[in-house]
């Protein structure tokens, strides 16, 4: 149920994100406040709303109904998976949303220049740049969905478990004290190291490498390290010479390092 629940969330999450991070930054606020407004409630309550949604009064059941529809909704697998990506799919949208802002619009107009098409500028552009937001929602969703315990209970009728039922189950029921402490610590054991890598990912995504750059002035020719803090201002142009080649000339006009500035 976790791992369905995050492949939802995903799959969902990823073009919600993806149609924000196209608007103007003020509406990009509205549009994540809209997101995020429903958090403000707490979860339990958000999740006992949802009973009444599903239930053979409810809301769903009696639209459906309209149709000639009639399914019994609360109590199912179908009830637990909408009751959790309900909870948990704006961490999957804030996640990939703040990793397509962050990225570099030029790269998109560089991909344009060198012919690529909107399907190419995102799979091989766009995508591989939002990784680390994906892989922070990924983890945001699953952890917390594999331990949840209250929403298959509630909308579940107990009859689905997760490790947060079984944690609950061994604490509250059995009374294996110890055996449910186990449990919970090697969770937050797999969520620590969960978020560590996370970090490193976002960290390697985030670390740019410039280019070496070649001056040339008076007949000698300068070469300058740029990924030690070397800075390269200029302008670039694109001469199309044959069905994937290009030639690339760069006009530098400014290259400064912490200690030298060449023009």
């Amino acid at each position: 149920i976790a791992i369905k629940t995050t492949i939802i969330c995903l799959l969902i999450g990823y073009p919600i994100a993806y149609f924000i991070s196209k608007n103007s930054p003020k509406v990009q606020q509205i549009l994540v406040l809209a997101i995020t407004l429903p958090t403000w409630i707490n979860m339990l309550v958000r999740t006992y709303a949802w009973i009444g949604i599903l239930s053979s009064d409810g809301i769903i059941s009696s639209f459906l109904g309209l149709f000639g529809i009639h399914t019994e909704l609360l109590y199912t697998e179908a009830a637990v998976l909408i009751g959790m990506v309900y909870n948990f799919l704006p961490f999957m949208i804030l996640q990939i949303n703040t990793a397509l802002t962050k990225m570099d619009k030029s790269l998109l107009e560089a991909a344009q220049d060198l012919g690529a098409n909107k399907f190419q500028t995102f799979w091989k552009v766009i995508f591989p740049l939002s990784l680390p937001g994906v892989v922070s929602g990924i983890t945001l969703v699953f952890l917390p969905a594999v331990s949840s315990f209250f929403i298959p209970k509630l909308l579940g009728g107990g009859q689905f478990f997760l490790i947060g039922n079984v944690i609950e189950n061994q604490f509250i029921t059995v009374g294996e004290w110890n055996f449910g402490s186990a449990i919970s610590m090697i969770m937050a054991m797999i969520m620590c190291l969960s978020l560590v890598q996370i970090t490193a990912f976002a960290s390697d995504e985030d670390a740019i490498t410039y280019p070496e750059v070649t001056i040339a002035s008076n007949g000698e020719t300068t070469r300058v390290d740029g990924t030690n803090g070397t800075s390269v201002s200029g302008s670039k142009m694109l001469t199309k010479t044959g069905d994937n080649t290009f030639d690339v000339t760069l006009n530098v006009q400014t290259v400064s390092t912490s200690e030298t500035a060449f023009t």
